[in-house]
């Protein structure tokens, strides 16, 4: 057997580390889609490197994968909770594996508490003993008893006053996931770069074909250089957007309940529905054509925009904010801002995607209309307004977020260090 066989990796998903693992058990993990090439690999814990960047792992035949998960889950139905291998944690330290009937008697010994994370290959991500079915630890089942007694929880105190909305929110969060989510907004930056060439191709073939007709030299040097600066500004919004994924990732908080997810869902769904709406009414009340065919956008960019983004706030996790009882107010507080800065990230980058798209398609629109000319004429001067206007709202949108989240995020970061402190001294 080869050494590379033989060789050890630890993956990094979201801040976590995970392993020691093989690389047939990562094949495993890439096949059931627990493990993507963006994802982080080390052999040694501090030098990481994209999955995609180990030999083997994602050039794999289909049929062996096919053959692999097919094996897998045989043995998954087959086996015991004894036989899986588990992982856990004390005080940040990952330790393990070891079987299921030692990680119960460790939890009843108090070597483990009910807060520690546990892992085994079947989880997506590592979650709490008290998630665990059969695992209590030595004061846990004394602090769910007084909790329940004493402590209603958020949802048996809110569900049922506002049905309508809870149903929604329900129906709609049974439908997605954490994965999915980063999966799609991925594929949103990839499809977002790749209309922002399309449409500064098909502006560039403006400005030339008008310079050529109009025998003006400036226009033509006046396109090359719009060209070139919106290059520039479509790499700088690519990599701050990607920049923005990693960000996410390593900027873990805590929410007491769910309440304010579900508060900020409802809130920009009923936004972008009423901004189509008063946008559509005031579009057909202008004769202004540029005006008429902004107003039109921006309501399909508001329900884009708007819902996706209210869609994508039912999963907390997405933002590597996870609800755990017992944060107090001023934690809360932090972890409030923090989300809504990542929100506000995560929605410029999907303004970026929509935005580029909507100025390729425009631009394509009035190089037509341009080469048509006649009564056009006007409609593709029209039309390349807002393309232009597409386009220079999809190229600054990442920054403004970036930079929004950064610096903001400085002061965040100090107050929950002195808030951590506090607490710590006062224990």
């Amino acid at each position: 057997m080869s050494t590379v066989d033989n060789q050890k990796y630890f993956v990094r998903i979201r801040g976590k580390i995970m392993g020691p693992f093989t690389l047939d058990q990562l094949a495993s993990l890439k096949n059931r889609g627990r493990l993507h090439d963006e994802h982080e690999v080390s052999t040694d814990r501090s030098t990481w490197v994209p999955a995609n960047r180990i030999e083997g792992l994602f050039e794999r035949k289909a049929a062996e994968a096919v053959a692999t998960n097919h094996q897998e889950v045989k043995e998954e139905s087959t086996a015991s909770e004894g036989s899986t291998s588990w992982y856990y944690t004390i005080d940040d330290v990952q330790k393990g594996p070891v079987s299921f009937a030692k990680l119960e008697k460790l939890c009843r010994n108090g070597r483990i508490s009910d807060d520690d994370l546990v892992w085994n290959e079947n989880l997506d991500e590592w979650i709490a003993v008290s998630e665990v079915d059969g695992l209590e630890t030595s004061g846990n089942v004394k602090v769910k008893k007084q909790s329940k007694e004493k402590f209603p929880t958020f949802r048996s105190d809110s569900h049922g006053q506002t049905i309508f909305w809870d149903a929604l929110l329900d129906g709609v969060r049974s439908t997605i996931t954490a994965a999915g989510l980063e999966a799609t907004f991925h594929g949103m930056i990839k499809r977002g770069s790749l209309a922002m060439t399309v449409a500064i191709i098909s502006w560039f073939g403006v400005v030339i074909t008008q310079g050529v007709k109009s025998d003006s030299i400036q226009a033509i040097l006046w396109g090359m250089c719009s060209v070139l600066i919106l290059s520039a500004l479509k790499y700088v919004a690519v990599h701050l957007s990607f920049a923005s994924e990693e960000l996410v990732r390593n900027t873990p908080n805590t929410l007491a309940t769910p309440a304010f997810p579900n508060a900020i869902s409802v809130l920009l769904l009923s936004t972008g529905v009423g901004i189509a709406g008063i946008s559509v009414y005031y579009a057909l009340e202008r004769d202004d054509l540029v005006m008429k065919i902004l107003l039109l956008l921006v309501a399909g960019e508001s329900l884009v925009v708007f819902i996706g983004s209210a869609y994508a706030t039912l999963r907390p996790d997405w933002l590597n904010i996870k609800i755990e009882s017992g944060a107090n107010a001023a934690l809360e507080g932090v972890a409030v801002f923090s989300m809504s800065l990542k929100l506000l990230m995560r929605l410029l980058t999907v303004v970026f995607c929509v935005s580029a798209w909507i100025g390729a398609v425009v631009l394509i629109t009035s190089n037509i209309c341009f080469i048509i000319g006649g009564e056009w004429l006007l409609t593709a001067i029209a039309l390349s307004s807002v393309g232009v206007m597409q386009l220079s709202a999809a190229s600054i949108a990442p920054l403004i977020g970036y930079l929004f989240f950064v610096f903001w995020s400085i002061f965040l970061g100090t107050a929950q260090a002195i808030l951590l402190l506090s607490r710590n001294d006062k224990s």
